[in-house]
C-alpha cells in the first residue's frame, strides 16, 4: 500500500458548512482503503494530533501555528508557505510516495522534488482575489494567476474541482500540465437526503402552506448574501406565505440583518447562525427552493447537498454550477444578477417543486466521495505506469 501525505492550509479539526475542509473530512475515510494516509496541517487552537473519521483514526502533523484572532502584517499564507518550507525536510524523510496537497501554493518548496509525486488539488478555476471584494487584495489577482500556472505547469497530477465548461477552459490555459483530472465535489448522502418535510416542519412549528427559500454559506462578499435578500424581497411583494432561511456567519452578517430591517422582511427572514451538517440537512429537507447568489466557486458543496435533500437550485451563472445545476431539470442558471430576476425562476421552482425534486434527488447520485474517491486512487496509481 502507497504512503500518502495529504497537506492542507487548513485546521482539520474545525467544520466548516462545505468547501475544501469538507472535501477532505469526507474523502480520506475512502482513500484509506487504498493509501496510508497521514495527514499535515495548521494549528490554529489546541488541536490534538490525531482525529477520527469514518470510524478511523488519523495522525495529523503541524506545519504552522498560527493566532487567528491576531492581527499581523504579513498574510497568513505568506507565514504557512514559510513554515512548510522550514518543514520540507522533515516531510521528506518519512518516505511518502505522494504528497497531496490541498492549498495554492503550499506547493512551492516541492516543485523541484521528483519522489514522492507531487499531486496538487484545484478548487475550482476562479482566482480566490478576483472575488474578494478588497480592493487592495484585488491586486494580487495577477501574481495569483502566475503562481497558480507555476504550480499546475510542474505537479505530477492535478486534480480540478469543476464543472465541465471550467475544466475545458482550464486545460487549454494549461497546456503543458502532465495531467489535469476533473473531480466533481460532493456530499455525504448519508448526513444529506431527502427526510420527512412536513414532520421536521411541525417539529418546528411551521405552517405546512408557507413556502421557504434557503440559502447556506458564508457571509462574505463572494457569496452576495444581499442579493439573496434583494430576490427575495421581489418574490415577497407577489407571493404571500414565503419565507427565508439563512444558515451561516461572516463579515457580512450583521449587515445583511440591518438590510433585513431595513426592508422591513423581519417577520419573513430568519438567520440561523452556523450550524453543523446534520442540522443543515434538516433545514434544507424542511425547505422548497434552495437560493445560490455567489460570484465565483468551484464546484459548490452547498449546492450538491441540496440537490440530495431535493430542493431545486436558483443560482446566478458561474463556472462550477453548470453539471448540477440543468435548467428546467434540477433548477435554474440566472445570468446577470438582476434580485427579479431571481425572483421569477424562485416562482417558477416553487410552482413546479414536486416533479424538480424528484429530478434533483435522481441527479444527485453522480455527487457522491466513492466515486471521488476511486478517481484520486486510479489516478495517483498511474503516476507509476
Amino acid at each position: 500500500m502507497r504512503k500518502m501525505a495529504i497537506i492542507s492550509s487548513t485546521n482539520y479539526q474545525d467544520w466548516p458548512m462545505g468547501g475544501m475542509l469538507s472535501f477532505l473530512r469526507d474523502i480520506i475515510p475512502y482513500l484509506a482503503g487504498n493509501f496510508h494516509i497521514e495527514l499535515w496541517g495548521v494549528k490554529t487552537a489546541n488541536e490534538g494530533e490525531e482525529i477520527l473519521l469514518g470510524g478511523r483514526e488519523f495522525k495529523i502533523f503541524f506545519f504552522s501555528q498560527l493566532n487567528l484572532k491576531r492581527k499581523k502584517f504579513i498574510p497568513n499564507i505568506a507565514r504557512v508557505v514559510k513554515d512548510i518550507k522550514r518543514h520540507k525536510e522533515e516531510i521528506l524523510s518519512r518516505n511518502y510516495h505522494v504528497l497531496y496537497f490541498h492549498g495554492i501554493p503550499l506547493e512551492l518548496p516541492f516543485l523541484k522534488v521528483q519522489e514522492p509525486r507531487i499531486v496538487t488539488h484545484v478548487h475550482g478555476i476562479t482566482n480566490p482575489f478576483s472575488v474578494s471584494g478588497n480592493p487592495f487584495t484585488t491586486l494580487l489577482q495577477f501574481p495569483y494567476e502566475i503562481l497558480r500556472g507555476k504550480i499546475v505547469n510542474h505537479s505530477h497530477l492535478v486534480f480540478l474541482s469543476a464543472d465541465t465548461p471550467s475544466y475545458e477552459k482550464f486545460k487549454r490555459k494549461f497546456r503543458k500540465s502532465p495531467r489535469i483530472v476533473k473531480i466533481h465535489n460532493f456530499a455525504d448522502p448519508k448526513v444529506f437526503h431527502p427526510k420527512e418535510k412536513n414532520a421536521l416542519r411541525q417539529k418546528m412549528g411551521i405552517k405546512k402552506e408557507d413556502r421557504i427559500i434557503i440559502f447556506t454559506g458564508r457571509f462574505s462578499h463572494q457569496k452576495d448574501p444581499c442579493l439573496a435578500l434583494d430576490a427575495f424581497e421581489c418574490l415577497a411583494r407577489e407571493l404571500d406565505n414565503v419565507r427565508l432561511y439563512l444558515i451561516g456567519d461572516g463579515p457580512l452578517l450583521d449587515a445583511c440583518k440591518e438590510l433585513s430591517d431595513k426592508k422591513r422582511l423581519q417577520e419573513m427572514v430568519k438567520f440561523f447562525g452556523k450550524q453543523p451538517r446534520e442540522r443543515v440537512a434538516e433545514l434544507l429537507s424542511l425547505s422548497d427552493v434552495y437560493l445560490y447568489t455567489s460570484f465565483g466557486n468551484g464546484v459548490p458543496v452547498s449546492v450538491v447537498e441540496a440537490l440530495m435533500c431535493g430542493l431545486p437550485v436558483i443560482t446566478t451563472d458561474i463556472p462550477g454550477i453548470h453539471d448540477a445545476v440543468i435548467d428546467g431539470i434540477t433548477g435554474f442558471k440566472v445570468k446577470g444578477r438582476s434580485p427579479c430576476e431571481l425572483a421569477g425562476y424562485l416562482k417558477i421552482a416553487l410552482k413546479d417543486n414536486e416533479k424538480m425534486r424528484d429530478n434533483c434527488i435522481r441527479h444527485s447520485a453522480r455527487f457522491t466521495p466513492e466515486r471521488a474517491a476511486e478517481i484520486i486512487s486510479e489516478e495517483i496509481e498511474k503516476l507509476w505506469t
